[in-house]
């Protein structure tokens, strides 16, 4: 599915027309070198840059209202924590740079949801020497480990939108059937991740590779590359019609997590 996504996006040239209204944008509007000298008034550069700040340059404030009178005093609680969450974690950067996307591609994505991060932090647990001599016991030097919450909390991230795959007979984004985001991170990083199945992520190939100070694509099970400047692709796949999603590499034949509601 997602490689008939990816060719979609090819034959009906998305690809190529989104890189060139970036490079509009970036003042590359010009292509092929001629002998004399051209000039170039950047429209979209102006113009988009103009409606932009019209858009998203303050910050939203978010009204919630009660739908029962019994309800008033927690849609007041509730609409406060929402405009905390709003200014406190940084959600406006991401909605401007999603609204930039939008305003140069004709489409923006934006990731919302929640994030439950916890560490396992091991203490060594050894009596004192008054412990040890009125317990009459030796010290013990066992291990105890506590959970350390780093985050919990909602999120919201602007997506690339070359990242972003849909099913490409929806006629719009009510009836798709699945959606797809991918992620690129070090194979480093992927094998080390506890968070994926511990075989899935040990089958896990390298998808590129650094060359040249530039990324080039690699076979899948080249032993000879750097773990920690090779890169793969990881896809957080969501089928809309079952309600699950899961997440899998392109280089690997298992998944990282299997599927889920």
């Amino acid at each position: 599915k997602l490689d008939t996504s990816r060719r979609w996006r090819q034959n009906d040239g998305y690809d190529n027309l989104w890189q060139r209204m970036i490079n509009l944008y970036r003042g590359k509007q010009y292509r092929g070198n001629i002998a004399g000298d051209r000039m170039l008034v950047n429209i979209c550069f102006a113009t988009i840059n103009t409606l932009a700040p019209a858009i998203s340059i303050g910050r939203p404030k978010i009204n919630v209202n009660a739908l029962k009178p019994e309800d008033g005093d927690k849609a007041v609680v509730t609409e406060a924590i929402i405009n905390y969450w709003w200014g406190h974690y940084n959600c406006q950067p991401e909605f401007q740079r999603a609204v930039k996307d939008y305003l140069i591609l004709g489409h923006g994505w934006v990731k919302t949801g929640y994030r439950f991060v916890e560490e396992e932090k091991l203490d060594n647990i050894e009596d004192t020497a008054d412990e040890a001599a009125s317990t009459e016991n030796p010290p013990t030097g066992d291990v105890e480990s506590t959970f350390i919450i780093r985050e919990d909390r909602p999120f919201l991230e602007r997506v690339d939108p070359f990242s972003m795959f849909v099913d490409p007979y929806a006629t719009d984004m009510n009836d798709l059937r699945w959606i797809a985001q991918r992620s690129r991170r070090t194979l480093k990083d992927v094998k080390n991740d506890d968070r994926y199945d511990y075989a899935a992520r040990k089958d896990v190939g390298p998808a590129l590779t650094k060359a040249y100070g530039d990324y080039v694509s690699t076979g899948n099970y080249d032993t000879t590359v750097d773990a920690d400047e090779a890169m793969c692709n990881i896809f957080e796949y969501y089928n809309v019609d079952t309600g699950e999603m899961c997440i899998f590499s392109d280089t690997g034949d298992k998944f990282l997590v299997k599927p889920v509601k």
